[in-house]
């Protein structure tokens, strides 16, 4: 057993276990109902939240960089956002990706915690259906959402964002960083794991 492992770590694994039982739920088709989804995003999100804490403890204890004053009870988006800001001056592309995706997946894990019966459908859900995400089936517009591909989107939008800042950050060659996006593979539409080319030695 190891000294210790990072929580944003087990979050990850966890996610990725909860993506695994998605397509356990029958043959992998282009998209198709699972209950495991909403599983899937929300510890897609602790994964995130963990992660910027335990980045941000790093910056600030061991490279002495200085971070927004009351940091610790930020919400997670606003430390994700002010976390590069405040330590190498650099920002999220809140207009592009990987933010647009992130942003929608903090709205759909709050959706799965806070969900209100009879609730009309949110405005955000078309940042779901543009991206033909959702079950096209006739029900709840929550029932939309638990479908095959929301679960691959919300565990690629993990890594998209710890590679987007490691790059800010300076640190995709800093063997000392844990934190690494590129440690954990995006996923086909199939749910099976994608071996990128910088692994294969082509970039």
């Amino acid at each position: 057993m190891p000294d210790f492992v990072f929580p944003d770590r087990l979050a990850r694994v966890e996610a990725d276990r909860h993506r695994r039982h998605v397509f356990s739920d029958e043959p992998p088709s282009d998209n198709f109902f699972s209950y495991h989804v909403p599983e899937v995003v929300i510890i897609s999100v602790a994964a995130l939240e963990a992660g910027v804490n335990e980045m941000a403890q790093r910056l600030s204890s061991y490279e002495k960089l200085e971070l927004a004053p009351g940091f610790e009870t930020m919400k997670i988006a606003a430390k994700w956002a002010l976390l590069p800001i405040t330590t190498v001056g650099k920002k999220f592309d809140r207009s592009a990706s990987p933010w647009q995706d992130f942003d929608l997946l903090l709205k759909l894990r709050n959706a799965f915690v806070h969900y209100e019966i009879g609730k009309d459908r949110p405005t955000w859900m078309r940042g779901l259906t543009s991206r033909h995400l959702c079950l096209t089936k006739p029900g709840d517009w929550i029932s939309t959402c638990l479908s095959s591909r929301v679960a691959l989107w919300a565990s690629n939008v993990v890594p998209d964002m710890f590679v987007s800042i490691e790059s800010m950050l300076d640190k995709e060659n800093a063997g000392d960083w844990p934190w690494s996006g590129r440690g954990f593979l995006k996923c086909d539409h199939t749910g099976k794991r994608v071996i990128p080319d910088w692994m294969l030695g082509k970039t």
